[in-house]
């Protein structure tokens, strides 16, 4: 932890007093606002700035002239070359922000920025190389799909139906034919029903 030069320490009550005192001490002095933490009880807030001795002297006189304006002073206090033992008190994990934020900051320096033209341009770039990637990765459908030594992609084919003989048609018809002879019932007999029995080609003359 950095040594401080001197310390300067306001203690108001209200945090609209340890707001309008805080201000008037950064603004009118070459000195750095530490933070601020609550005290115990009271409602009491402690104000703390460093810097050179006369930087906090004129901070702390003008924070002081402020802050009495909006609420209550109760203390203050100035320390030059305060011991290094003091650190662990004016920068205590109570307060208000850490110190160890501020040299974060400072450490990282200004952050640069990109104009939104080269943003374009770079997102531009990853879509067209994403686009590459997946047409490289799929390939073309017809490369899953076997070709024959002419050249032509092979499909099978469907095996064709035997032909039916003319004879088994025949058959068929025959089997199909009603029979109109109510004497012999033969499907091949060409009487009707109703005609004389001699037209029934099972008729022989007299009884069946």
């Amino acid at each position: 932890m950095a040594k401080l030069d001197s310390i300067g320490v306001i203690e108001t009550v209200g945090l609209a007093a340890a707001i309008e005192c805080a201000d008037a001490a950064v603004k009118s002095a070459n000195v750095e606002l530490i933070g601020y933490e609550l005290s115990r009880g009271g409602g009491m807030i402690t104000v703390k700035i460093s810097g050179n001795v006369a930087a906090v002297q004129a901070g702390v006189s003008a924070g002081i002239a402020a802050a009495a304006k909006v609420g209550k002073v109760v203390s203050k206090i100035i320390i030059p070359r305060p011991h290094y033992d003091l650190d662990k008190i004016i920068l205590s994990k109570d307060n208000v922000p850490a110190i160890q934020q501020k040299e974060e900051k400072k450490d990282n320096g200004p952050v640069e920025t990109v104009p939104e033209s080269e943003n374009k341009i770079l997102e531009a770039g990853e879509e067209l190389v994403e686009t590459t990637t997946l047409e490289e990765t799929e390939g073309p459908e017809n490369d899953a799909l076997p070709e024959n030594d002419s050249g032509e992609d092979s499909i099978p084919e469907s095996p064709k139906p035997k032909p039916v003989s003319e004879s088994a048609e025949d058959k068929t018809k025959e089997t199909t034919k009603t029979a109109t002879c109510n004497i012999c019932n033969d499907p091949q007999c060409p009487r009707q029903k109703g005609e004389p029995h001699v037209n029934c080609i099972h008729y022989k003359g007299g009884k069946k």
